[in-house]
Formats: C-alpha cells, sequence, structure tokens
C-alpha cells in the first residue's frame, strides 16, 4: 500500500479573531481559536472568496459560550450525517465544541464536529 505522505505532515495553524470573522483564502488549512463570546464567522460566495475545492478549516471555541457560523446568501451549509439533506444558513456551536468546514463545490460546504446544532 503506497502513502501520501505529505498529507500527513500538513499542521494547522491556528489564530485567534475578533467577535466576527469572515472567512478568506488565508484561513485555508487553519483553525480558528475562538476565546470571546458571541462570536460570528462568516462564509462568502465563491465569486467574493474563491476557495479552491477541498479547502478546510477548523473552528474551535475556547470556552462556555456559543458561536455562530452563517453562510452568507448563495452558500449552501450541510450538516454531515443530517440525513434529511436539509440546509440552515446558521450552525450555532456550543462552548468548548469544535467543527470543520470543507468545501466540496461551488459555494457548497459541509460542517461537522462536535456540539454543532
Amino acid at each position: 500500500m503506497d502513502f501520501d505522505w505529505d498529507l500527513f505532515s500538513i499542521v494547522l495553524k491556528s489564530f485567534s479573531k475578533a467577535v466576527v470573522h469572515f472567512l478568506s483564502l488565508s484561513d485555508q488549512s487553519k483553525f480558528i481559536y475562538l476565546t470571546l463570546s458571541s462570536n460570528t464567522t462568516n462564509v462568502y460566495i465563491s465569486s467574493t472568496v474563491p476557495f479552491p475545492l477541498g479547502t478546510a478549516i477548523s473552528i474551535v471555541t475556547n470556552g462556555p459560550f456559543t458561536s455562530n457560523v452563517i453562510a452568507n446568501s448563495g452558500v449552501t451549509m450541510y450538516l454531515a450525517g443530517n440525513t434529511s439533506g436539509s440546509t440552515t444558513n446558521t450552525r450555532i456551536l456550543a462552548g468548548y465544541s469544535m467543527a470543520s468546514l470543507l468545501n466540496v463545490g461551488v459555494n457548497t460546504w459541509y460542517i461537522s464536529g462536535i456540539g454543532i446544532t
């Protein structure tokens, strides 16, 4: 069996963000470390921020507060494991939770993790 060892050498870099953050190309392969209450992370449409397919971004809430991940108008965000296939523009991350966003198509993202509603 052959392995692409470069895949296993990826290290996510962390950075803290202000209360409202709009995802940008520089956020690729990073995790956003939220330490303030009532954070909001926004996902723009591809014509505004052209994320390549396969872009992965993680979000960690480090505190007893909730945070929002908002898919802006024109963006579809599926909750992984939701068998109904329904989408919601806003997902709520509970305190001390972790979520991963994966871009699987133009304006199409999946969100997965622990503590997401």
